[in-house]
């Protein structure tokens, strides 16, 4: 990938190059992480038709504007920025909360892009999902509440989300949220809709608790790809949707239970970090054999150990991710090694 400064030296070479690298490369993808006076540059650009028309993904870090003397203006300016981009399709928003009573103002702005597709909003308080929840038409969903959020008791701002942007969504990620699952989940209730994300391939259910029996299987009837911190799955109602995954992220319990009913799972992620030496003996029970990408991160002794007896029990392993810290008794704490290994 050529780096963004190179493709500037070399649209001003020509202009038959800047008129193209200029709008469609250079503008197409914008993001601000840690430079505040970038913004200010940007909103001039963003007041160019050449520019405005043409920026499709824009990421901004909130953090950035903490603690400074001129956030007020900083946080105007955003808002400006997004007013002026009716072509915006993805917006990041990192650590809104740092936005303090300007998140709604953030929130209207966003509800008002026509194009808007797919939405990223991390460390924000409930209230701003409610000035949001007006959005119909998202196609991904990225959501995580802060850990500083007060109990939010009124109104179901997550749900309202996932509920009004149902014929679209295709990705669902949700990070310490407060769910009532019971509005949707599918129940054959007279006085409850038949609630179905028809076109959802992607649930990812970060430290949040949807409770015991919940039924996954008919409201998300086309999720392959499922990642969460903690479910029970040994509840029935989860079975016939666990038997459809594709890829599983969590813990190496988990990964044990979608084991027990699916043996075609292709990917895994597990998070926790595990003892090999207390994994080893129960390898085939708790990778699928079929398992061709496999990432994980480890505590051990013995390297080859844990390779030879991983090729035994999957075989068909194309891809391996590890994080290995040594923990032999000829390494001090300090001293402790961590490796790298992939094939």
């Amino acid at each position: 990938m050529i780096p963004a400064h190179s493709l500037l030296s070399l649209a001003i070479s020509c202009r038959f190059l800047r008129e193209i690298i200029i709008p469609h490369f250079l503008f197409h993808r914008v993001a601000f992480r840690s430079r505040p006076a970038a913004v200010v540059s940007f909103y001039g650009c963003t007041r160019k038709p050449a520019v405005c028309h043409v920026v499709r993904h824009l990421t901004i870090s909130i953090e950035a504007f903490d603690n400074l003397s001129h956030a007020y203006r900083l946080f105007t300016l955003t808002v400006d920025i997004m007013k002026n981009l009716p072509n915006l399709r993805s917006a990041n928003l990192i650590d809104l909360e740092n936005a303090h009573s300007f998140e709604w103002r953030i929130a209207h702005t966003l509800v008002a892009l026509p194009h808007l597709r797919h939405l990223l909003i991390s460390n924000c308080y409930p209230d701003t999902l409610e000035q949001i929840s007006a959005l119909t038409s998202l196609q991904s969903l990225t959501i995580s509440i802060s850990a500083n959020a007060p109990s939010h008791s009124q109104g179901f701002p997550v749900e309202n989300l996932l509920i009004n942007s149902r014929a679209t969504l295709e990705d669902i990620h949700l990070s310490n949220a407060e769910l009532d699952f019971s509005l949707l989940t599918w129940k054959p209730s007279a006085t409850q809709p038949r609630l179905v994300w028809p076109h959802v391939h992607t649930l990812r259910l970060i430290d949040v608790l949807p409770g015991l029996n919940l039924d996954l299987a008919r409201p998300f009837p086309s999720v392959d790809d499922f990642a969460s911190s903690d479910l029970a799955w040994d509840n029935f109602p989860n079975r016939p949707f666990i038997a459809r995954l594709r890829s599983f992220e969590g813990t190496w319990e988990g990964l044990g239970l979608v084991k027990a009913t699916n043996t075609a799972l292709c990917r895994a992620v597990v998070h926790d970090v595990l003892d090999i030496q207390a994994c080893l003996h129960d390898w085939k029970q708790c990778l699928p054999p079929n398992l061709r990408s496999f990432r994980a991160k480890f505590r051990g002794e013995s390297l080859l150990g844990f390779l030879g007896e991983l090729g035994k029990a999957v075989p068909r392993l194309t891809y391996l991710d590890v994080d290995i810290t040594l923990t032999s008794p000829g390494f001090s704490k300090l001293e402790q090694l961590s490796s790298n290994v992939s094939c």
